[in-house]
């Protein structure tokens, strides 16, 4: 029996044995198992390194927003606080028209 020339190579013939040693050793159960936790490993370690990227990626864009707003917060702040403070004085008189006693 005459093998083809391109199995006669050296080189080619041992691509072939690791190949056929490569499926023998993925039936093994022990190899299997390995494979079996490193595809579930990869997969936690993907879905945790996606929830840290997107915590990442929201307080990098809060702080820039916090960044953006700030002047116009407070500026905001200040609007209320004096219409706090306008809507408890116009409270106080009504109240002390109408006779009751005011309470600090």
């Amino acid at each position: 029996m005459s093998f083809p020339s391109w199995l006669q190579r050296k080189s080619t013939r041992k691509w072939i044995l690791f190949g056929v040693a490569a499926l023998v050793a993925t039936q093994l159960y022990y190899v299997r198992e390995m494979l079996a936790a490193l595809l579930l490993f990869s997969i936690a370690f993907a879905v945790i390194a996606a929830v840290i990227l997107v915590f990442l990626l929201l307080d990098r864009g809060i702080y820039r927003t916090l960044a953006w707003t700030a002047p116009y917060t407070a500026h905001a702040a200040q609007w209320v606080r004096r219409s706090w403070v306008q809507a408890e004085q116009f409270g106080k008189r009504q109240l002390h028209r109408s006779g009751q006693p005011v309470e600090h």
